[in-house]
């Protein structure tokens, strides 16, 4: 019969050592899960908190972008004004988040994307827990001017 290595043994006993005993993430839902702006100003985003615990909310916004490599690139903007900045809601509460559209549409649409972070709050167990904290983005999309629909046909043969 083998032996166990001590090595083996050692990775268990700090495995078991570190392994939390709960863990805690946050239970919230925004709706709708993205935005348009065609034509208006306003627009609104639900959020609920879902969860048992008292939930505290960050809110922040980026211009929302590809680069070369179809990787997304994003950029503080002032073109998107929203309020409340931070939010706290209680067990099974609701509150409405309003959004305006600061900038005019252009010729093309216009993409950005507004974050819901979790702020961290008082830990709920003694010893050791892992807490995650949720980030949640909404895209929001500002139709153009004009919706401009062209094309044309280049070298057709008969």
């Amino acid at each position: 019969m083998r032996k166990p290595s001590y090595l083996f043994i050692a990775c268990l006993s700090v495995l078991f050592i570190l392994s939390p005993g709960k863990s805690d993430s946050a239970n919230f839902t925004v709706s709708p899960i993205r935005l348009f702006f065609d034509g208006q100003k306003t627009n609104a985003i639900q959020v609920t908190n879902n969860s048992d615990e008292k939930l505290s909310l960050e809110l922040s916004v980026y211009a929302w972008a590809e680069d070369e490599d179809a990787k997304d690139v994003f950029s503080p903007t002032q073109d998107i004004i929203f309020f409340p900045r931070m939010l706290t809601l209680s067990k099974g509460e609701e509150r409405l988040v309003r959004v305006g559209l600061r900038a005019a549409s252009g010729d093309k649409e216009k993409t950005y994307r507004i974050y819901f972070e979790e702020m961290p709050g008082p830990s709920p167990q003694e010893g050791a827990t892992v807490r995650t904290l949720m980030r949640a983005g909404v895209p929001i999309f500002v139709a153009p001017r004009k919706a401009g629909a062209a094309g044309a046909i280049e070298g057709a043969a008969f």
